[in-house]
């Protein structure tokens, strides 16, 4: 009867130590699996020169010559905040900031709303800081 208990302790004790070395292994490859896709994003970034961001769009409308005078008059009044016209069709827009987090681009909503203030935030890929 002895025997038996001790058997049976022993083969619950290597049980036991195979299910850990189990777990180590999955955790261990999980983690090699989430740091693989971090580098193939930020490779996928580098090669777009562009990351996810956020933008403040001022106007979207059909008229070009109007979309392009906008962003002429944001760079006399804002120099330092970058500013962009792009043509999604049908509509020319302007956004304006090139931030990285959704609270750098409050900070410029707060700026420009005087001049600007039926602006909104969007979201958009923004150049990568070098």
């Amino acid at each position: 009867m002895l025997r038996l208990h001790l058997i049976l302790l022993i083969f619950l004790i290597s049980a036991n130590q195979s299910s850990a070395q189990e777990k180590a292994l999955l955790k261990t490859n999980f983690e090699e699996g989430i740091e693989l896709l971090a580098s193939k994003w930020k490779e996928q970034n580098i090669l777009r020169n562009s990351m996810p961001g956020y933008r403040v769009q001022l106007s979207f409308g059909n008229d070009r010559i109007k979309a392009n005078q906008l962003r002429s008059e944001f760079l006399l009044a804002f120099p330092e905040i970058p500013a962009y016209m792009l043509y999604q069709q049908p509509y020319y827009k302007v956004r304006v900031g090139d931030c990285k987090d959704r609270l750098s681009a409050l900070r410029v909503q707060e700026l420009i709303k005087k001049l600007y203030p039926s602006n909104y935030i969007v979201s958009d890929d923004i150049p990568l800081p070098f």
